[in-house]
């Protein structure tokens, strides 16, 4: 029997440095940008080639970790949530430092 090296792509954490492994979906990828495609379509948040696994993640409503872009209905929108909470509209906090989030993100928007 002859033995030959083969280079596949994983997708890996860029906070903690986890691996995508996936029994289902499979985890050792021909091309770059399917592996992180993946990832992120099994709930690891992306942003452009940086990823950040769910372990990583903190809820948006209850700051429980795992969290999952998209939460139980990864399809349905594009909340990061854990199990535990339902989707749907994200409470509007009144606190001081929300409003002043959003009133930055406001005139930003207007440039």
């Amino acid at each position: 029997m002859s033995v030959i090296p083969v280079t596949f792509q994983q997708a890996k954490c860029d906070t903690c440095g986890g691996l995508y492994d996936d029994p289902d979906n499979g985890s050792a990828f021909e091309d770059r940008s399917y592996a992180l495609e993946v990832a992120a379509d099994c709930g690891w948040l992306r942003d452009g080639d940086r990823l950040t696994c769910p372990s990583c993640l903190r809820c948006a409503r209850c700051a429980a970790s795992p969290a999952w872009v998209g939460g139980e209905q990864l399809a349905s929108h594009g909340q990061i949530l854990c199990e535990s909470c339902d989707p749907g509209p994200v409470p509007v906090c009144d606190c001081g430092i929300c409003t002043a989030i959003r009133s930055a993100r406001t005139q930003e928007d207007r440039l």
